[in-house]
């Protein structure tokens, strides 16, 4: 049965957005409400997904490059996905405002990674083809897979384990918001997923998965090195004073991490290029993903430990 096309779930939170300047900090607070993904956001989910992709987080194997289409991946999880699955987060504007036609600042939403003629879509009423989505699922897959080869931190038994998951029925999960939103409104967002998914498998949209990949973005501080008008001792210093590895741009990360079965990192294709006039003053951000894999039953305690984890 396929959602109804008003929002299911509603959630409200009041969510501090902080912006800052070198005077003044100014907080601003923001009601969101969850509501169904739906054709109507595809701009904005195009915009936070390649924002998750970076349009640059590619795999090499062969010498050819791999990324799996934003393009398509929007048509899929705006489309026929989300009669089904995935949800958005938009500003609520008081009562009497229609706040479902608002843009979406945050989403979440599962992509299969297996995909036959099993499954129940109509392609009739589709505006992306069934080999389009096959296409999007093998470049995701591939992504995945030579991540994961390429890994110096996974061991040959957690290589052998994503590959195996990997070969089984799978799905692969985008999370992504405005980066000053707090996490308060994510553990209604997975939430609902997990209550919209025995719909979507009875109804054969999608395959039950057994293993769930989880999609994080990275941050690391790093010291300005462009600007010519610093002494090399300076940037030296502050190289070492910087230099602390990757962390997460969400909260919700420290927690995925923990739970995870094994995860990995992929590093953004493009050179570094810190930039000064972004969030870190002086010093620039360095990029990268975080994968994570789950079993069925540790990404399910997962999202049971969410509210708490994000209230503490």
């Amino acid at each position: 049965m396929k959602r109804s096309s008003k929002k299911e779930k509603e959630q409200t939170e009041e969510e501090t957005i902080s912006s800052s300047s070198d005077e003044s900090i100014s907080d601003i607070e923001l009601g969101l409400e969850l509501f169904n993904m739906s054709p109507k956001d595809y701009h904005a989910i195009k915009m936070l997904l390649a924002q998750a992709l970076d349009g640059s987080m590619l795999a090499e194997k062969g010498g050819k490059l791999v990324s799996p289409d934003i393009t398509s991946l929007t048509r899929f999880v705006t489309g026929p996905l989300a009669e089904y699955l995935g949800s958005t987060a938009k500003p609520s504007e008081g009562e009497g405002e229609k706040g479902e036609e608002e843009d979406p600042v945050a989403m979440l939403s599962l992509v299969p990674l297996q995909w036959d003629a099993s499954l129940g879509f109509d392609e009739k009423q589709m505006d992306i083809s069934v080999d389009e989505i096959k296409k999007l699922a093998k470049s995701m897959v591939l992504l995945l897979k030579e991540s994961a080869r390429q890994s110096a931190t996974l061991t040959k038994q957690q290589k052998k384990q994503v590959e195996v998951a990997l070969e089984s029925r799978s799905a692969l999960i985008f999370s992504e918001r405005f980066m000053n939103l707090s996490a308060e409104i994510v553990p209604a967002m997975y939430q609902q997923l997990l209550d919209d998914l025995p719909a979507a498998i009875d109804e054969s949209v999608i395959f039950d998965p057994e293993w769930i990949f989880l999609w994080m973005p990275l941050f690391n501080e790093v010291a300005e090195t462009s600007s010519k008008t610093k002494k090399r001792k300076k940037v030296e210093e502050e190289e070492k004073e910087v230099e602390k590895g990757f962390e997460y741009y969400y909260a919700e990360g420290e927690l995925a991490e923990a739970m995870a079965e094994a995860f990995w990192d992929i590093k953004i294709s493009s050179a570094r290029m810190p930039d000064s006039r972004r969030a870190f003053g002086d010093r620039g951000i360095e990029t990268a993903r975080r994968v994570l894999l789950f079993s069925k039953n540790s990404f399910t305690s997962f999202v049971q430990q969410l509210p708490s984890f994000v209230s503490q």
